[in-house]
C-alpha cells in the first residue's frame, strides 16, 4: 500500500491487525513512537547533509527511509549513528518525563527507547552500528577489508547473543527475548550476506533500506564507489 512517499509493507498491516486482536494498542505506541523518534534522528541527519528523501516505509520491523544517492563514508556514519544517538537522549528524556511529570508510561518508553539504542548501535551490518563500522574501515583501508572485518565481527557478536539466549532460555525456561534477538540479527544478516556488503551499500539507514541509485560496476574497489552530484567518499 502507497500513499504518497509512504508505503505501508504487508508485514506492517500484519502487526497492526495483531496488535488490534490482543488489545496491545498503548504497548504499540509506546513502540512506534520510540522507533519514529529514531528515524527521526535519520531524518534529520540527511537533511543536514544535504541528501534527498525518496520515500518512507512502514515495515514490520520499523519505519525506513529511502533516500536518493549513494552516501560518502563521512556521510553515512554521521547519519548512520544519527538514529541510534536520538534514541539515547530521548529515553533519558522518557525517563525524567516519567519521575517529574508523575508518567508511568514515561519509564515504558523510556525503557523501549534505550533498546532502540542498544540494538541499533551494535556493530553488525545492516544495523546502524554496522553500518558505522563498515564505512569507517572502508574509508581507510578500502571496502574489502571493510567487508571482511564487519563478517567476522557481525557473526562473533551474533553468536555471542545466540549462546547467551540460549543459556539463559536453559536456566530460566521461559525468557528468551535475547534468544529472539539473536536469530532476528542473524536472519537479517543472512539476508544482507547473500552478497558482499559492499555491493549491497545503497544509502541504508537501519534496518531494510534501500536506495535507488545504481553502483558504477565498472569500478573496483581500489578507487571506492562513486557518488553522483556533489558528493563523494572522503579518501
Amino acid at each position: 500500500m502507497r500513499i504518497g512517499k509512504v508505503r505501508i509493507g504487508g508485514g506492517a498491516l500484519f502487526a497492526l491487525a495483531a496488535v488490534y486482536f490482543f488489545d496491545t494498542v498503548e504497548f504499540a505506541l509506546i513502540v512506534l513512537l520510540a522507533a519514529v523518534v529514531h528515524e527521526l534522528g535519520h531524518f534529520l541527519a540527511c537533511r543536514a547533509l544535504g541528501l534527498c528523501i525518496d520515500s518512507f516505509e512502514i515495515a514490520l520491523w520499523g519505519l525506513n527511509i529511502r533516500v536518493e544517492g549513494v552516501m560518502p563514508y563521512r556521510a553515512d556514519v554521521m547519519a548512520a549513528l544519527s538514529g541510534p544517538l536520538m534514541s539515547l537522549v530521548f529515553s533519558f528524556i522518557a525517563a525524567a518525563f516519567g519521575r517529574y511529570a508523575g508518567f508511568e508510561g514515561g519509564y515504558l518508553l523510556a525503557g523501549v527507547s534505550f533498546l532502540f539504542f542498544f540494538l541499533n548501535i551494535l556493530p553488525i551490518y545492516p544495523l546502524d552500528g554496522g553500518r558505522a563500522l563498515y564505512a569507517l574501515i572502508a574509508s581507510r583501508f578500502g571496502q574489502d577489508r571493510a567487508d571482511k572485518v564487519s563478517a567476522v565481527v557481525g557473526c562473533a557478536l551474533i553468536l555471542m547473543l545466540l549462546s547467551g539466549g540460549a543459556y539463559i532460555f536453559i536456566h530460566t525456561r521461559v525468557n528468551i527475548s535475547l534468544l529472539l534477538v539473536g536469530m532476528w540479527l542473524l536472519l537479517s544478516y543472512c539476508q544482507t550476506g547473500r552478497h558482499s556488503i559492499q555491493s549491497m551499500r545503497k544509502s541504508i539507514l537501519g534496518v531494510f533500506h534501500e536506495s535507488k541509485i545504481r553502483e558504477n560496476s565498472s569500478k573496483s574497489s581500489k578507487t571506492g564507489p562513486l557518488y553522483r552530484g556533489r558528493v563523494r567518499a572522503d579518501r
